[in-house]
């Protein structure tokens, strides 16, 4: 179980001064910046476990609400001196970064390496609030890459697929795509309908969740069989082609990551998700809660 708990400290990526769409004043090279800041303390901080550089990037005051993790800097320079301590090394794959308002959202892949071995794999969704240029707050999300990796439902792993970031979207297309996104989370998920699928939907629809097969046929019975969900969206991020929003599935007290790629006219044409079961508050390393 200490293993586990440490396994999980990955999910303390790094993110630093993000920026938004038209809608929030912020301009594309900011929200370039923005990236970059994030991947290099990502790549130096975390992945490089070169703790000297904790001040650099995160403010103080650091609000943590990773549930094994402690909070402020010093929570996370604990988390990584544990992972050096152990002998583990990260080893990343990111395939995706959004930037919007004060938010910085990654999807990555970790392989946790120890003597040269590969002792888990997990998949994990960060945001991180950027306030005076620095990481002021951090929330995650984290679920175990399955076996196989490559889902026999669907041909997916949890990370390949499309998306693209730096499409060209108005300002009015995003906030439409925004709004497919979460009507999709509320109203079909939540209020179990069904009948709205055909106009949120396009196929060929491609599903990265390893339990469910692709099309829209496939998530129907899927959401037949599992809603509707008690349910509350806590935050939601979209750059480009991509949406994300962040949501307490209180039915089952999990948090869930739910990523779509809309399509020009703003239907979903692919989605992953990322779950994790939230633990009992008791077990919490800080008192900010999940959310």
């Amino acid at each position: 179980m200490k293993l586990l708990k440490l396994i999980t400290l990955v999910s303390l990526l790094i993110g630093i001064i993000s920026c938004s769409n038209d809608d929030n004043t912020a301009t594309a090279s900011e929200k370039r910046i923005n990236k970059q800041i994030v991947l290099e303390a990502i790549e130096k901080v975390f992945d490089g476990q070169n703790l000297t550089l904790v001040d650099t990037y995160y403010a103080d005051g650091y609000i943590q609400h990773n549930p094994f993790i402690a909070d402020g800097k010093a929570g996370l320079i604990a988390a990584i001196q544990n992972m050096i301590d152990n002998g583990i090394r990260i080893q990343r794959e990111m395939p995706r970064v959004l930037a919007q308002g004060d938010r910085v959202f990654t999807h990555s892949k970790l392989h946790f390496i120890q003597n040269g071995n590969i002792i888990n794999s997990v998949i994990v969704g960060d945001i991180f609030r950027i306030e005076n240029q620095k990481i002021k707050e951090h929330w995650d999300v984290i679920q175990q890459e399955p076996d196989p990796i490559v889902s026999i439902a669907n041909n997916n792993t949890m990370i390949d697929g499309e998306g693209n970031t730096d499409a060209q979207i108005s300002s009015s297309d995003l906030n439409r795509n925004i709004n497919t996104a979460t009507t999709i989370i509320n109203s079909v998920l939540g209020n179990g309908q069904l009948d709205l699928v055909s106009t949120l939907f396009q196929e060929p629809y491609i599903q990265h969740n390893p339990n469910i097969p692709n099309g829209t046929a496939a998530l129907i019975n899927f959401l037949t069989n599992n809603g509707p969900l008690d349910l509350d969206i806590k935050q939601v991020i979209a750059e480009g082609d991509l949406v994300v929003t962040f949501n307490h599935i209180i039915s089952f007290n999990n948090a869930n990551i739910d990523m779509f790629r809309l399509n020009e006219d703003g239907k979903a044409v692919e989605h992953w998700d990322i779950i994790q079961s939230i633990p009992d508050e008791a077990d919490f390393a800080h008192d900010n809660g999940f959310f």
